[in-house]
């Protein structure tokens, strides 16, 4: 449920970045940009997940092989943060967490006003996804409540013809 969130928020941030791009760098995407291609690749990454997910029938394989497509996915993360300090592109470096920073008690290269309304938005964000993964959560409990409700209604009886003891009566013979 969590990569449907993923695919999610990546794919939103993708499309609003290329809205935003175009008016300031003059085009919505430029595959010389690491950042941007990185983020695509991530999105791809988390669509075949999905499509593994789904497309093999015993469980343990679809485990296994979906944990290495996921360990996959997530050495991709580290990879676009730091995209924009190992290749200058079009994205500006890192503000908040740069590189150079890590050994201080941060001091970003933001306006602290700046600073302040990003974290309100994560902090938002977060939420949303919260919201979203504990409704997903609950959607695949239903579906999966409503499947096991249908596979048993459709179960013959063995032995219809037979009548149950009733407990609790008289024995009258």
């Amino acid at each position: 449920s969590s990569a449907e969130m993923g695919v999610f928020f990546t794919a939103t941030a993708l499309i609003t970045g290329m809205l935003w791009g175009r008016p300031v760098w003059g085009t919505f995407w430029d595959w010389g940009d690491a950042r941007l291609v990185l983020t695509a690749l991530i999105l791809v990454t988390y669509l075949g997940y999905l499509a593994l997910r789904r497309s093999i029938a015993d469980p343990d394989t679809r485990a296994r092989r979906a944990a290495v497509l996921g360990i996959i996915a997530f050495v991709q993360v580290p990879l676009i943060h730091f995209s924009v300090t190992w290749w200058r592109t079009l994205h500006q470096t890192a503000t908040v967490l740069r590189p150079e920073t890590f050994e201080r008690a941060g001091n970003p290269s933001i306006n602290p006003l700046m600073l302040r309304a990003l974290m309100v938005n994560l902090g938002t964000f977060t939420l949303i996804y919260l919201a979203f993964m504990v409704t997903r959560v609950w959607i695949a409990q239903m579906a999966d409540a409503v499947e096991e409700r249908e596979a048993n209604e459709n179960l013959e009886i063995a032995g219809a013809g037979i009548t149950a003891p009733i407990l609790g009566g008289d024995i009258d013979d």
